[in-house]
Parts: C-alpha cells; structure tokens; sequence
C-alpha cells in the first residue's frame, strides 16, 4: 500500500487547511469554549491557554486524517448490489469478480471531537460535525471470496463542510480528489 491509498479528508480541504487557525479563534467566545478555558487557567497555573489552545487547532485538522477509501468501503461493502457477491454458492471463493459501479454519490456524517485533558483529568470536549459528500464514476470493485480486495478508482469530486457548533471551520462546496489507479486491499475486506 503507497501513500496515494491514504488520501484522506484533509484532500478535499486542502487548499483552505491553513485558515483552519483563524476560523477557530471565533470559537474563544463561545459559551463552551469559555467553560474549558476558565477550567484550564484555573488548575493550569503558569501555562498559557493560547499554548493549550494552538494544540486543540492542531487536533482539529487531525481529525481530517479520515481515509477516503475506508469512507467508502463503509457504504459499497453494505449495499445491496455489492452484498450479492457473498453468495459462496454462486460466485465461488477461487474466483475474481470485476464489478463496475454505476455513478454514484455516497454521503458520509461524522462527529469527531477532540478531548482537553490535564493530568489524566478531562477538562473538556469539543465535538465538531463533519458532513461529506464524494461524487463517484468509474470505479471497479474487485471482489474474491465475498471480500472487495481491491478498488479500481475513477473520478472523484467531493463536498464538505466542517464545523463546530454553528461556525463553519471548513466548506468546499465541490474539488476533485486526486485518487490512485487502484487500492489493494491485501486480504479483503468482507462484503457484510
């Protein structure tokens, strides 16, 4: 596996990733944000809270580092024109099977947070919303044995938006993803 099978989420933002810094003082104000910050100075004497809160903007891009392809394995190894290929009785474990898919559109929602803790202790958590929406057409789905083993990858456009609470951190509202030829997949991955 080469690094082009790990295109993340941080792909399809990657162009305003750097305002991501100034989106997040917005936040300061905010009712929550205000509860952490008043705990932290409290039982944090002598360190800077700009220190501590320059590390939760840090933690907020990491939670981009979201796999696409594992977003999308999610949603094909589910659906019911992939779920057919388990069928060891008609499709049998020695065989390869291509499967094209039609252009399609998968919708993925998340809730990634990132926890504030001093000494063992939680002093908060920040929840944010991710909301993506990736376009696909031309992708071929290797199947063996009920399991995808390999992605054969065509065209992919994405949508997104990344916030917290009622501000937006992040919007694209369409980007191509650079995407790999194809992603093996080593063993499989089971159709369910």
């Amino acid at each position: 596996m080469n690094d082009q099978d790990q295109v993340s989420v941080k792909a399809l933002f990657s162009e305003d990733i750097t305002d991501i810094g100034k989106k997040m003082s917005e936040l300061e104000g905010m009712e929550a944000v205000t509860a952490i910050k008043d705990s932290f100075l409290e039982k944090a004497a002598g360190v800077k809270w700009s220190d501590l809160f320059a590390e939760v903007c840090q933690g907020a891009q990491d939670l981009l580092n979201i796999k696409i392809k594992d977003i999308l394995i999610g949603a094909w190894q589910k659906h019911k024109e992939i779920k057919k290929y388990a069928d060891r009785e008609k499709y049998s474990p020695g065989e390869t099977v291509l499967c094209p898919l039609a252009r399609h559109k998968v919708k993925s929602i998340h809730h990634p947070s990132v926890e504030i803790l001093l000494n063992d202790h939680t002093l908060g958590r920040m929840v944010f919303d991710l909301v993506l929406l990736f376009d696909l057409e031309g992708f071929i789905l290797k199947i063996r044995d009920a399991r995808i083993v390999e992605i054969l990858t065509g065209s992919c456009r994405g949508s997104g938006t990344f916030r917290y609470d009622e501000v937006v951190l992040l919007k694209k509202e369409s980007g191509k993803i650079p995407m790999p030829g194809s992603i093996s997949l080593g063993e499989g991955i089971p159709i369910i």
